[in-house]
């Protein structure tokens, strides 16, 4: 009996050795672990980033074909997140455009995907843009100022942009200024809440939200198609007192060559507020519909507008109870004029002519 009491002794305290060198390993490991987590956590609160934001503003500037400006100070973390937080931020406008800067933002927030890095991408899980200010203004060449020129790349071929996802886009407080509506005049914006997100490979931004445009309050969900495709690039809907607009189509420069065109679907609930509202926030003088004409429409119709003409094709209105079909050619100028044929099956003539006098 005494055999195996002694062989087992000697057996324990191997045991216990290996245990012992395995815990000892175990405890680098973790403090190897604690210290790099730590130094995550610590080095970049300590380290003065401001040496690297030319060279970050340079990067920036590059891809964007425009400058970048960082006037604020430049934070970073990297836990649990990579995050960065930049604040007064510019991009700078068009060459021969009044403003010094195309946009402004008072902060930037990005919070980078772990996962997105680790598979060589670029996935931003969240941006924030605090207060941002857009102008939108002609530059030296008539053209917009919001186009922006990215780099050539070498040989001759255009520079392979990063693959860059956003799951969720936060525009807070925004405005645009200096812009332009459907006739030529301005069009400001304020209060401007967005949320929104951006799928590269689908080619498609989405934003949904709520602004003060001219100030008339309006609701906006916007589609809009990043890459060339048949499919109509803008799915606008907007929301003002008194109706909804919804527009599937391209928005061109209206000009003949490129006409804005697409098809247009009208519910105005309460008409005259709709109509005043529109006219007021696409930058017209407000237009006044006497609520014994109509309080309400529905429409639909195929629409192309080119400088001062708009044709429209394909119209389905139903107003008042009366439903009419057919087609519109409006021509602006000094004199409106307005030419087409339009079809209804049934029309209480008498009554429409009381609605006018009235």
């Amino acid at each position: 009996m005494a055999g195996p009491r002694l062989l087992t002794v000697p057996l324990l305290v191997a045991a216990v050795r290996v245990l012992g060198r395995l815990v000892r390993r175990l405890a680098w490991v973790g403090a190897c672990l604690v210290a790099l987590v730590g130094g995550l956590l610590i080095l970049p609160k300590v380290i003065d980033w401001e040496p690297h934001k030319a060279r970050v503003a340079e990067a920036l500037t590059r891809a964007a074909g425009r400058e970048v400006v960082l006037d604020g100070p430049l934070e970073i973390t990297l836990l649990p997140q990579p995050v960065l937080v930049a604040q007064r931020i510019g991009l700078g406008n068009a060459p021969g455009a009044t403003a010094p800067y195309l946009l402004e933002a008072r902060r930037l927030t990005a919070a980078l995907s772990w996962s997105a890095l680790l598979q060589g991408r670029i996935g931003l899980d969240r941006v924030v843009v605090d207060e941002p200010r857009l102008v939108l203004e002609p530059g030296a060449d008539g053209g917009p100022n919001w186009r922006l020129r990215l780099p050539d790349g070498s040989a001759g071929q255009e520079m392979a942009a990063p693959m860059v996802t956003i799951t969720r886009l936060e525009i807070r407080n925004g405005q645009v200024v200096h812009a332009t509506g459907l006739s030529g005049q301005p069009l400001e914006a304020r209060a401007i809440d967005l949320l929104g997100s951006f799928d590269p490979r689908a080619g498609v931004l989405h934003l949904d939200g709520t602004a003060v445009v001219n100030g008339v309050p309006a609701s906006v969900t916007l589609g809009l198609g990043t890459t060339a495709s048949a499919d109509a690039p803008i799915d606008l809907k907007l929301g003002v007192p008194g109706g909804r607009l919804v527009f599937v189509g391209w928005p061109g420069e209206r000009s003949a060559d490129d006409p804005l065109r697409g098809r247009l679907s009208v519910a105005a609930g309460f008409l005259p507020e709709f109509v005043e509202s529109v006219t007021t926030l696409t930058g017209r003088r407000p237009m006044r519909v006497n609520e014994a004409i109509a309080r309400s429409l529905a429409v639909s119709a195929d629409v192309e507008l080119a400088g001062d003409r708009l044709s429209i094709d394909d119209l389905d209105l139903t107003v008042s109870g009366d439903r009419i079909r057919g087609g519109l050619l409006v021509v602006g100028g000094e004199t409106l004029v307005v030419s087409g044929r339009l079809i209804a099956a049934h029309l209480d003539a008498d009554r429409w002519v009381e609605r006018l006098q009235g």
